[in-house]
């Protein structure tokens, strides 16, 4: 088996580190001068070198090379992330003690350190502010935020920096002619755009592509990736911003059968209102999609956030007669679903008053516990008016595709479990459509500006026109 890339072109020494050159002068004149720290903070984003340089600091100060078997005793790595308990540092302290046993410091790496608990930052803490002569603590972290000031104040603190685009592209081309791997300059440079500024996704990125038979081009890593070319994108927004839902809902289904990341198409999109904003065909409302694309990728459901966002930011674009007229389309279609609930039996007041008290008491529970777990699935649940009685939980809709959405298995399990373990019991779930028309109108299929209005307040829309 080969050895992965990352892994093989991984820095042995401060000149092989990539980008980070704010903090490797500093290093190296800090060690050459003998002016050794007992503990060092290493922070910043994922892939971009805070391991490595960990690693040549502990190797360089004990004066040895970095493959000696023999330094490697007394360079002892922790993986906060599942040593993280207070018994494990404890242990650590009560071992700090020891002296080296064949090196002149014993290097204590602890890794992604902010995973510790409360207790255990306590404890170390403690040896961080009498630490023996012989140990030095390096502590790496992609979260230093969640770091006790107490901790970050003993330690000297550098801040890794995403390692920019032009520097990642060089240094692939020199990995590319080493490997004898063949790829165009286009390919290369869209490689280092996609790992985003970490060197070590980079890398990855290129050794999967790697396997691609022939020559690399932009084309392959697109493909790769899962990313639409730049005009997919572009018609996208075109389609938002020409106001037409009909249109727009068949092209999100078609990135979603051609297996588009959702992620990497928002970033696209995020590009494209960059430049409207900049250019004088800029709109009010680029900004709140602009909020919504960011959240996209770290949503519960990247698929259903990107969707929901750019149905919100189209219906800004809708002509009063033309969401008239999608409205009552809506409505004549629903009609039939509302049609499907059997009618309902007469009640007493205090059937009528428990009913009420349930569905403000449990639907808002059930949604407050929702949004804790499911950010995208709250955002199409608190549009639902919620009626319990008869043992049925009723959920009602202003639209067919969150109606279809809230009917999808994984988000009916996830409201059934939610609503049981909060009532004790295991209510059926009935979803229904709202009637968006006016009694008055329904011959002639009209829509009143009410119903504008509610299509307006769901989505956010600006100002309803008569």
């Amino acid at each position: 088996m080969g050895e992965a890339l990352y892994r093989k072109y991984r820095p042995k020494s401060f000149d092989d580190v990539v980008g980070q050159d704010h903090i490797i002068k500093t290093l190296k004149n800090a060690i050459k001068s003998g002016r050794i720290s007992h503990g060092y903070l290493l922070s910043g984003p994922r892939g971009v070198g805070k391991t490595s340089v960990a690693r040549i600091i502990a190797y360089t100060i004990n004066d040895t090379h970095y493959n000696d078997p023999n330094a490697s005793l007394d360079i002892i790595e922790i993986d906060a992330a599942s040593n993280r308990r207070i018994d494990e540092i404890r242990e650590l302290r009560d071992k700090v003690n020891i002296a080296p046993s064949s090196s002149k410091y014993k290097v204590y790496i602890i890794d992604e350190v902010h995973m510790l608990t409360k207790e255990a930052f306590n404890a170390l803490l403690k040896t961080l502010e009498e630490p023996p002569k012989h140990a030095v603590f390096i502590l790496a972290t992609t979260e230093a935020h969640k770091l006790p000031e107490t901790i970050i104040s003993r330690t000297q603190h550098f801040t890794f920096k995403l390692i920019p685009k032009k520097k990642t592209t060089e240094h692939l081309k020199a990995l590319s002619k080493k490997e004898s791997i063949k790829a165009t300059d286009e390919a290369l440079e869209l490689i280092a755009h996609y790992g985003q500024g970490s060197f070590r996704d980079s890398v990855s990125l290129l050794d999967q592509a790697s396997g691609i038979e022939g020559e690399i081009n932009e084309y392959s890593i697109l493909e790769l990736v899962g990313a639409p070319n730049s005009d997919y994108a572009k018609s996208l927004l075109n389609i938002c911003t020409n106001g037409n839902l009909k249109e727009l809902l068949k092209k999100i289904d078609s990135y979603r059968s051609d297996g588009t990341n959702p992620a990497i198409l928002s970033e696209q999109l995020l590009q494209l209102i960059r430049q409207r904003i900049a250019s004088d065909n800029r709109s009010s409302h680029d900004i709140e999609l602009m909020k919504r694309l960011i959240e996209v990728p770290a949503s519960y459901d990247p698929d259903q956030a990107l969707e929901l966002s750019l149905i919100s930011y189209s219906l800004n674009f809708i002509s009063p007669l033309k969401n008239q007229s999608q409205v009552t389309k809506q409505s004549s279609a629903t009609v039939i679903e509302a049609s499907k609930i059997p009618p309902k039996k007469s009640k007493t007041k205090k059937q009528s008053d428990q009913k009420s008290n349930l569905t403000a008491e449990v639907w808002q529970d059930v949604l407050n516990q929702i949004k804790s777990k499911h950010n995208t699935l709250h955002g199409i649940a608190k549009m639902a008016e919620a009626e319990v009685s008869d043992g049925t939980l009723r959920l009602t809709l202003p639209y067919e595709f969150h109606k279809n959405r809230l009917q999808e298995k994984a988000n009916l399990n996830i409201i059934s479990s939610i609503t049981q373990s909060i009532t004790g019991d295991n209510p059926s779930i009935e979803i229904t459509v709202k009637k968006n028309y006016d009694n008055k109108q329904s011959n002639d299929s009209e829509p009143t500006s009410n119903s504008l209005e509610v299509v307006s307040k769901i989505f956010g829309g600006g100002e309803v026109l008569d």
